[in-house]
């Protein structure tokens, strides 16, 4: 017949098991999070599932990166006649430009530097921190996911105007994009 004291060590034994269950669960919820933010993002800013692969995989453009030897890791891009000149670069909230002109025909590379997740979108963020949603005529749909440390091609641009972008992640994260 076993005492009380065993009963109570062969339960936190038990309990001890259930940790290691735990650990082995932590990156599965981590992740299930992740998925739930990322669907939240994806409802504020108006894209389904098929809706942001089909855009993704339509506007994608593979742009040759190097290592510097950077400590940050930091990639610049070769000097190449075939790679585009018309790049807005991400931090972790914000555009570092607001505003770019590129000509008409022309497509734009977003390139996030940060491991941030941005969703970017048309429209832009009012002065009061609420979502514009709103495709002006002849600018590209965009409703992309821009992945840490990647890039992302939108367009062309076939109309000569002026479009705004935002981050629907990230209030007053706004681009706007004068093409001639």
């Amino acid at each position: 017949m076993r005492s009380g004291h065993e009963s109570r060590y062969h339960l936190l034994e038990k309990e001890g098991n259930g940790g290691e269950n735990d650990k082995m669960l932590r990156p599965i919820v981590m992740f299930s999070g992740f998925l739930v933010v990322l669907t939240t993002c994806l409802v504020i800013c108006g894209a389904s599932v098929s809706e942001l692969s089909s855009t993704a995989s339509a506007t994608t453009n593979q742009v040759h990166m190097k290592d510097t030897g950077n400590p940050d890791s930091q990639k610049k891009q070769i000097a190449d006649k075939s790679v585009p000149t018309n790049q807005v670069h991400m931090k972790d909230t914000d555009f570092t430009q607001h505003t770019i002109t590129i000509k008409k025909g022309e497509p734009l590379i977003l390139i996030d530097d940060t491991p941030a997740l941005h969703v970017i979108a048309n429209g832009s963020w009012d002065a009061s921190g609420n979502m514009v949603q709103n495709v002006e005529a002849g600018a590209p749909k965009v409703s992309i996911v821009v992945t840490g440390d990647s890039r992302q091609s939108i367009g062309p641009f076939t109309t000569a105007g002026t479009f705004h972008l935002y981050c629907s992640v990230h209030p007053h994260m706004n681009l706007t994009v004068i093409v001639e």
